[in-house]
């Protein structure tokens, strides 16, 4: 690569680094950190850092607490998405690590440098909002017009478009659940109990097969669909903007 300038990446679709696509070569200021579960990316008080943080690998979470003390989690953070903006630091949002989650941070005045000057960049990172929008106002949808057995079978069929999932010859596939059954119940507005009680009820009708508490396999999508009267929705970034080209480069350096 002349100069050693780093090539920006695309996204695969299962939220994979992959080979560089259409790349425009830059050099910004970045770095690299991994976090654990639970860890406190961005408080809700916190002033506006000085790096904008994309998530490279694994899920983080968008938390509010409500007067009670209750959580709420609001939205997941995908691969290649931007965490803890200004917007959501003046709503009094926390970003948490919902799975293990790795981290690449750029200098913000790089970031906006390219925004004010880069038609494609903020054509992307448009489409990346708008696509985060319309989680939200789908888990809004879904809360206020869904019963909590509905809501957990919308989830499960939408659940294949942003986590790992095996398809299998038999037209099934396996599905490794990334969030626990907590944050999932934060996120769809029930308990862990309704769902732990729903999952036995899909797996009596035909539609799962539970394999442990993190795994399970999909029989019947379209059931799954059925059952909730929803059609499956994609949390994916549309190609346009899994083709990140502020994720790292493949060798990561």
């Amino acid at each position: 690569m002349p100069n050693g300038e780093p090539a920006i990446t695309a996204l695969s679709p299962g939220g994979r680094i992959g080979r560089p696509r259409n790349c425009v070569r830059t050099n910004p200021k970045r770095h690299f950190r991994s976090y654990p579960p639970d860890h406190v990316l961005r408080h809700a008080d916190e002033d506006l850092p000085q790096t904008v943080g994309v998530v490279r690998s694994g899920l983080a979470r968008l938390v509010r607490f409500n007067r009670d003390g209750r959580r709420q989690i609001l939205n997941l953070i995908l691969p290649g998405e931007v965490l803890g903006d200004d917007a959501q630091r003046r709503a009094g949002y926390t970003v948490e690590a919902a799975t293990p989650v790795e981290i690449a941070y750029y200098d913000r005045a790089w970031f906006r440098e390219r925004l004010s000057r880069d038609s494609r960049f903020r054509q992307m990172l448009y489409h990346q909002e708008t696509l985060s929008l319309e989680r939200l106002r789908w888990l809004a949808l879904a809360i206020g017009a869904m019963g909590p057995d509905e809501r957990i079978s919308a989830f499960i069929a939408s659940a294949p478009s942003f986590m790992p999932y095996e398809p299998l010859p038999d037209g099934t596939g396996i599905l490794k659940q990334l969030i626990t059954r907590r944050d999932l119940a934060d996120l769809l507005s029930t308990s862990v109990e309704t769902i732990c009680r729903t999952l036995k009820a899909l797996e009596k009708d035909g539609l799962i097969v539970m394999h442990g508490s993190r795994q399970l396999r999909i029989v019947d999508r379209d059931g799954l669909s059925d059952n909730c009267r929803s059609k499956c929705f994609d949390w994916r970034a549309p190609p346009i903007v899994r083709s990140a080209f502020f994720a790292a480069n493949d060798n990561g350096q």
